[in-house]
This record gives structure tokens, sequence and C-alpha cells, in this order.
């Protein structure tokens, strides 16, 4: 038997969206917390915008 667990995450201080559910193979829920949306704003981001704001800024910030 299938049980639906409701779960209330935050929304992302970039795009307003709400955070991502991470579960694993089982369905198990293990994150809600979103990413570090630093250095783009302070607070959790989606996985989206991690991948195309947050991690490129992050890069162009790097000393290589």
């Amino acid at each position: 038997m299938s049980e639906e667990v409701f779960v209330q995450t935050e929304k992302c201080v970039i795009c307003d969206n709400l955070l991502d559910v991470k579960r694993d193979k089982d369905g198990k829920i293990y994150w809600t917390n979103g990413n570090n949306a630093l250095p783009v704003s302070e607070g959790r981001c989606c996985d989206d915008c991690n991948w195309t704001k947050v991690l490129p800024a992050r890069l162009r910030g790097m000393d290589i």
C-alpha cells in the first residue's frame, strides 16, 4: 500500500518556485532544503537556479 506524504517546502529565494524534494530509489524523502544560493542570494534555491545561476556565478568568482 502506497502512503502519500505531504511535504511543505520553502520557496527558492531566486525564482520563488518551491524547493525540490529529493527521494531515494524507494521513494523515501531524504532532503527538502534545496541548495545554498550564495553568491547570488542569501538563503536556499531550487535545483534549476542552482545549475543555471548559482554554480556559474561561483565559477566566475574562482581565481584559477
